[in-house]
């Protein structure tokens, strides 16, 4: 006796969504960077769902008590203010998609808590399904979805498709985030120092085996403990946050920038060349120089130093910090010369006698 047709096309289907399903999730676990997976995951909705319009909402960094629009989100339009389409914890919206665990229909939300803001606002916006993305009982996020592109109902097997999608997401993205917290320093928002080394010794490695370009700026507040001292610890945290911002404005996605430790911070360039490095080093040094930074109502004149050099397969393949030793003694040439400036230190075989005594130097000494 034959297997229906009909039959034969749902397994087909199923195993067809089982395929997808391993793959997605082989795709979502091959990367911690955050940014990726939100992107990877509205295509995928895309793709799998034939939708014209796919978006996310995450748990708020600012806000812990709500959930907030990625700005990845495809094809919606915001026209107020995107806060304002934040979801609270204590709203009824989101209790009723926590606690039914399952892919909900804009239809189901107006039925049942048609008075709710949220569910006028997510029905303005032509949202359809809404898919809670859950770890441990616990809604990190929603995955949610305009109209399809035939614009005819989402089948039921597309809910459920929909569903295991916001669960294997919410793995990815929960991990991604403990990475990030992991491996951010919590005041200035910059890459910390064991994720320096992590990253510098790769960068190191790729150029010494390929030739890769390798660039590396040392940076340091100058009289740093002065302004602590002078003007409170809380102002010296507040220069170093807006230091932070002035390096994540200069290095963009060309570099990465890291809190090396203190008042000190270092960028590692993998790309472009030694002229590329120093026009960084001096957009570092000209916006710190630019800060808008005030104690009583008065601007306080915030300077920084950098020392910059580059890889040398010659010099530098058999010790990675060699590199930093090098951008630490321009750095040192900075301090001797009047501070505020950029100097390169070019890699020379006689390295050993361009490494300057950091410990008999009054300047630093008074500095801390």
């Amino acid at each position: 006796m034959s297997m229906p047709t009909n039959s034969i096309e749902t397994y087909e289907k199923k195993i067809y969504d089982l395929e997808q399903l391993l793959g997605i999730s082989r795709a979502l676990n091959s990367t911690l960077d955050s940014q990726y997976l939100m992107q990877a995951v509205l295509d995928m909705c895309l793709a799998q769902m034939q939708t014209l319009q796919a978006g996310l909402y995450l748990r708020s960094n600012e806000d812990h008590s709500c959930l907030r629009i990625m700005n990845y989100s495809r094809d919606f339009k915001f026209p107020l203010s995107i806060h304002a389409y934040n979801i609270s914890d204590d709203s009824v919206l989101f209790s009723h998609i926590t606690e039914r665990k399952e892919t909900v229909s804009i239809r189901e939300l107006q039925e049942k808590i048609s008075n709710e803001k949220e569910v006028r606002m997510l029905s303005s916006m032509g949202v359809e399904l809404i898919a809670p993305m859950q770890i441990r009982n616990n809604t990190i996020g929603m995955i949610f979805l305009g109209q399809k592109a035939s614009m005819e109902p989402y089948p039921l097997a597309e809910w459920k498709f929909l569903m295991d999608l916001a669960s294997l997401s919410a793995i990815s993205v929960h991990n991604a985030a403990l990475f990030e917290r992991a491996t951010t320093d919590k005041m200035t928002g910059l890459k910390n120092y064991a994720c320096f080394q992590t990253h510098f010794r790769e960068c190191w490695e790729n150029s010494c085996r390929d030739g890769d370009f390798l660039g590396f700026l040392f940076t340091d507040l100058d009289k740093f403990k002065l302004l602590n001292d002078n003007y409170s610890h809380l102002f010296g945290d507040q220069v170093l946050t807006k230091t932070a911002h002035v390096l994540l404005e200069a290095v963009k996605k060309e570099a990465i920038a890291f809190r090396y430790g203190g008042e000190e911070f270092c960028i590692v360039l993998n790309q472009g060349n030694q002229e590329s490095l120093l026009k960084m080093a001096e957009k570092i040094r000209k916006g710190v120089e630019d800060m808008e930074v005030e104690y009583e109502g008065k601007k306080v004149a915030v300077t920084v130093s950098v020392g910059a050099t580059i890889f040398d397969l010659g010099i530098d393949s058999n010790d990675y910090q060699s590199l930093i030793r090098r951008a630490d003694s321009a750095l040192y040439l900075c301090k001797q010369n009047g501070r505020n400036q950029v100097q390169l230190l070019e890699p020379v075989k006689e390295e050993s006698n361009l490494l300057l005594n950091h410990d008999d130097d009054p300047i630093l000494e008074q500095e801390g």
